[in-house]
């Protein structure tokens, strides 16, 4: 009897130490489990991976008890992954998430603030976006209710008609939301630098970096180019040798703006053959410029109608569609989608080159361009029917 209650509670111990134990996360899998207080059941998260200029949808789970989680196969190597929600209540941005064979990850969040929420694993990656997200989690507090109230205050105002007196006070309300949007996202910018003076160079420390690359052709003198300098001196050669550093070179010779009435920009622009190519060849004729991404659904709307506008102008106009997706994703979007035209592609690291030549800032942008070769005009947006009205005011 006495060994039987022995066995009995030798028996008891190893279930108890095995449930204490967190799953094993076997080889050529992840797993991630979400952890959140004050987000409703029924919520969608969703699970989404970068390709190109968009963010491609993985996998979606449900909030039940304030938990979620992702598990999936992964082949060898560190892969950047991103959460986010399209649900009511959270703003529209996306937290980074490292994932790895064989790795857990948790994440534990107190609302739907999404960038707040903490990521836990045991990749040095992670680590270091970590300390990028500390860096400014309190001015994110901040921004992300007025990114919500944003979004809402859009909603409302599409209810009403232009010119309605509701209309206008929303605008007002838009405007004075921006306007406390900057000032927050200016201390950002300046904790986020602060913050790269410490950390080492890494592929982390330079995708961050990106984004204030163009202030290296800055030569006004301003602390905040003098900052960028600094941080860009600390780049060895081997850095500036990766593909991250060489998309960081591209912006220490960016082109000169152009604006309208001066003569057009040109460049190296590549077909889906690899043939080089370059706007001059087509002097004598109209040029339009269409910037454009397939992650970008106003682009993705108005290919019907630019065909139509490239068969009613032919002879006269060319349109030349830039797309700034990375090549493989632009060479199989514009086989599968069998477009016609002039489909071309810098080839770039990073939007540079033209792009910044012709001042775009959003997509889809156009550009027309007289015979001369004299910008005629530059705007970016698309509505049904807005393309050949344009056109057809601008060709006499």
């Amino acid at each position: 009897m006495k060994i039987l209650k022995f066995l009995c509670c030798l028996i008891g111990l190893v279930m108890m130490g095995s449930c204490s134990l967190e799953p094993k996360v076997p080889d050529g899998e992840f797993l991630i489990e979400g952890c959140l207080k004050n987000v409703e059941n029924g919520t969608v998260i969703k699970l989404l991976c970068s390709e190109g200029t968009f963010e491609k949808l993985v996998m979606c789970d449900t909030v039940i008890n304030g938990e979620f989680s992702f598990r999936d196969t992964i082949t060898t190597g560190v892969r950047k992954f991103t959460i986010g929600s399209s649900s009511n209540g959270f703003p529209s941005t996306l937290l980074s998430v490292w994932i790895a064979s064989g790795t857990k990850t948790s994440i534990i969040g107190e609302d739907r603030l999404i960038r707040t929420w903490r990521v836990q694993n045991d990749l040095l990656e992670q680590r270091e976006q970590n300390k990028l997200g500390e860096a400014v989690r309190e001015e994110w507090q901040k921004l992300a209710p007025l990114m919500i109230k944003e979004d809402s205050l859009k909603l409302e105002a599409n209810k009403y008609s232009k010119g309605d007196v509701k209309k206008k006070e929303l605008r007002i309300e838009y405007d004075s939301i921006q306007v406390l949007q900057k000032a927050i996202k200016a201390e950002m910018y300046q904790k986020t630098l602060a913050a790269l003076k410490d950390m080492p160079i890494t592929s982390i420390w330079m995708k961050a970096f990106i984004p204030y690359a163009r202030f290296l052709q800055d030569k006004s003198g301003s602390p905040m180019a003098q900052e960028v300098h600094a941080l860009f001196n600390r780049l060895s050669e081997a850095d500036k040798q990766t593909e991250l550093g060489k998309a960081i070179l591209e912006y220490v010779n960016l082109p000169t703006p152009v604006k309208e009435g001066d003569d057009m920009a040109d460049g190296d622009l590549y077909d889906t053959e690899g043939h080089l190519h370059h706007l001059s060849e087509f002097k004598g004729k109209y040029i339009l410029l269409d910037f454009w991404s397939q992650a970008c659904g106003p682009c993705f709307a108005s290919l019907p109608e630019m065909e139509e506008i490239m068969e009613l102008y032919k002879g006269r106009m060319e349109v030349v569609s830039i797309c700034v997706d990375p090549e493989p994703l632009w060479k199989s979007f514009v086989a599968e989608k069998q477009m016609k035209g002039n489909q071309w592609n810098e080839k770039r690291k990073s939007n540079t080159g033209l792009m910044v030549a012709y001042q775009v800032n959003g997509i889809p942008a156009y550009v027309m361009i007289s015979p001369e070769g004299k910008i005629m005009k530059m705007w970016s947006g698309y509505g049904k029917g807005s393309l050949k009205k344009r056109i057809k005011e601008l060709i006499l």
